[in-house]
């Protein structure tokens, strides 16, 4: 019996386990058991192709193993307020689909090779980037404003224009007896901040209320 199939599938499922791990610590939608059975199934049809299967051109199959794993990363990818996520979670069944092909084809060392690079930018590299670009990220802040009065509206629309600050999705309702106004406010962390505890000490604002939206992993 020829065990050469099983050594490069279960290689193929070790390496793949690792980008699979690192997705499922961060509750992504593609964890640990779609990075491995990626990997094997990629590692399968390699194999298969190595061996003169397919139209016995291994190059084919690897297109098609490409062109496969762009619609299953397409998948993971989906928009949330406006801006798309799971870009990196996508890219990271590309990495298993390339350890798989590695692996299928008996290439243990680029397969290997893929996984150290990843891992290191998947951990820390990103560790390295929030750092270094704390003070630059971007946030989102969604916040609720109680009004004392309906004129009091124009004058939180004036001082917001007037802050470093982007202003949208500005919502005006009325709850219970309250006139709420709903507006996200976007730029850097401390600029929205400042932005909101002003809001909050306008004439004719009784409340502020707000929810920070941090930068996301994809």
């Amino acid at each position: 019996m020829d065990f050469e199939p099983f050594v490069r599938l279960l290689v193929a499922a070790a390496l793949t386990s690792f980008i699979g791990l690192d997705r499922e610590l961060r509750a992504k939608p593609a964890g640990l058991r779609t990075n491995i059975v990626v990997g094997i199934a990629t590692a399968a049809f390699a194999y298969a192709g190595a061996l003169g299967f397919m139209g016995g051109d291994p190059t084919r199959v690897a297109a098609q193993i490409v062109s496969g794993i762009g619609f299953l990363g397409g998948g993971a990818i989906f928009a949330s307020a406006g801006k798309p996520h799971g870009l990196t979670t996508a890219a990271a069944l590309w990495g298993s689909a390339a350890i798989g092909l590695a692996a299928g084809i008996g290439e243990y060392s680029i397969a290997l090779a893929v996984v150290v690079v990843t891992l290191l930018t998947l951990w820390p590299l990103d560790l390295v980037a929030q750092r270094a670009l704390a003070g630059r990220v971007r946030h989102d802040v969604r916040i609720l404003v109680v009004l004392e009065r309906l004129d009091a509206l124009p004058l939180v629309q004036r001082r917001l224009a007037a802050m470093p600050v982007d202003v949208h999705d500005l919502e005006l309702r009325t709850l219970r007896d309250d006139l709420v106004v709903e507006l996200t406010l976007a730029g850097r962390v401390a600029e929205v901040s400042r932005a909101a505890d002003m809001v909050e000490t306008l004439d004719g604002v009784r409340l502020v209320a707000r929810q920070l939206h941090e930068r996301q992993d994809d």
